[in-house]
């Protein structure tokens, strides 16, 4: 955090079950959740721009293989909002770097 120049240490948690977030989730202000079959870049432009002032953001990436519709439906009902990463479906590994850099540059003053 020194070095990056922060003042608060982002928090990086260890792999959940489903269940486990599901129940964590709820008092996140937004909750982004990259799906492959989510609507085009323009929405997800339009939620990343809703972080602007939010307190926690939250970034639920999902398993090697996607979530299953199933999955999305439960988190959309605890108030994940599902955004676009564009045409490329990213490995796990990478979509969560890929949302905080976005984040970063879009927010941070």
């Amino acid at each position: 955090a020194k070095q990056a120049k922060r003042g608060i240490i982002p928090e990086v948690r260890e792999v959940r079950s489903f269940k486990e977030i599901l129940e964590e989730v709820k008092d996140i202000e937004l909750m982004l959740v990259p799906y492959e079959e989510a609507k085009g870049m323009q929405e997800s432009k339009e939620l990343i721009n809703k972080a602007n002032g939010k307190k926690s953001i939250g970034i639920i990436i999902g398993p090697e293989g996607g979530f299953e519709k199933e999955e999305i439906e439960q988190l959309k009902a605890v108030g994940g909002k599902t955004m676009s990463l564009g045409k490329r479906i990213l490995r796990t590994e990478t979509a969560g770097m890929t949302v905080l850099s976005i984040l970063m540059f879009t927010i941070e003053e």
